[in-house]
């Protein structure tokens, strides 16, 4: 009887820590998966960047007959700063920071976020883009769209 009770001691421990060690395997798989998940996620951006990259093309000309339907069609106005900002991607500008502070000091500085009309009006012309954010710690003012549409500069003919 005792020889018993002592192998039943030691098959619990056994379980235990059979239990133990398989909890141990399935979060390390579950860390290994969600480390596959990001790197097939990061890989598939980046294939579409490139892909973007490659397939838009389009003139100043063509982006300016489209801000002027949109200027007629009331969707923006000609003194908004996203209205120069459109006029600035047809002159070449590429990367624009939506997100800006007015102020003299820190206490009476505001903070504007233009990302939802820049990025509904750059949707309504067509032009690809991508957002990012290089801030150290994310804030919002590091926000950046980045213009992979390639605009060909071509000279009105009057």
């Amino acid at each position: 009887m005792i020889l018993g009770k002592t192998t039943q001691k030691k098959e619990g421990k056994n379980k235990t820590t059979l239990k133990i060690f398989c909890n141990v395997l399935k979060i390390r798989a579950i860390i290994l998966l969600e480390k596959c998940l990001r790197y097939q996620s990061m890989l598939y951006i980046c294939k579409t960047i490139k892909q973007k990259e490659i397939m838009k093309k389009t003139s100043n000309i063509a982006i300016e007959s489209k801000l002027s339907k949109l200027v007629d069609n009331k969707l923006i106005n000609k003194s908004s700063i996203v209205y120069g900002w459109i006029k600035e991607i047809q002159s070449g500008k590429s990367k624009f920071r939506p997100v800006y502070s007015q102020g003299s000091s820190w206490k009476n500085s505001t903070l504007f976020d233009r990302r939802m009309e820049f990025t509904k009006v750059l949707n309504l012309l067509k032009i690809e883009f991508v957002q990012g954010n290089d801030a150290p710690q994310g804030g919002q003012t590091g926000a950046f769209l980045n213009i992979i549409t390639k605009v060909k500069q071509l000279e009105v003919s009057k």
